[in-house]
């Protein structure tokens, strides 16, 4: 058989190669792309718990000292925007819990409002934020 004849094309063993180092190639993108997705899922969850949580405090500092507890019992369950719920609910339900830890300095009080929820993975997760009210 004449030499250009031979050089024409792929082999068989050659395109197996090329299909193989393709595969591993894909695979490494699927678990990226796995990873993106469930630091999204995070991403939203932690943006809703720092925006609840930023809300809970903007309500403490319009709120008496002396009436804290009574106002916002301890866990509440409130969806993304608010609103009551049911723990453990679809859409997903943060627990907003508030405690108040020994007293700060110079006579003010101590405010922690710690927000915990549950992502789409089943992951548990919480953000705590403090202030404290004169």
């Amino acid at each position: 058989m004449p030499e250009h004849i031979r050089d024409r094309g792929f082999t068989l063993i050659e395109v197996l190669i090329a299909m193989a180092l393709f595969a591993i190639g894909m695979l490494a993108v699927a678990g990226m792309f796995m990873l993106q997705t469930r630091g999204t899922a995070f991403a939203g969850g932690a943006s809703v718990a720092n925006n609840l949580a930023v809300q809970r405090i903007e309500q403490v500092m319009n709120t008496p000292v002396a009436s804290l507890a009574v106002t916002f019992p301890s866990p509440q369950f409130l969806t993304a925007n608010g609103a009551a719920c049911a723990a453990a609910t679809s859409p997903p339900c943060y627990s907003v819990a508030m405690d108040y830890p020994a007293g700060g300095p110079g006579g003010t009080t101590a405010v922690r409002v710690t927000v915990g929820w549950v992502d789409q993975i089943g992951g548990a997760h919480s953000f705590t934020m403090t202030t404290l009210r004169f």
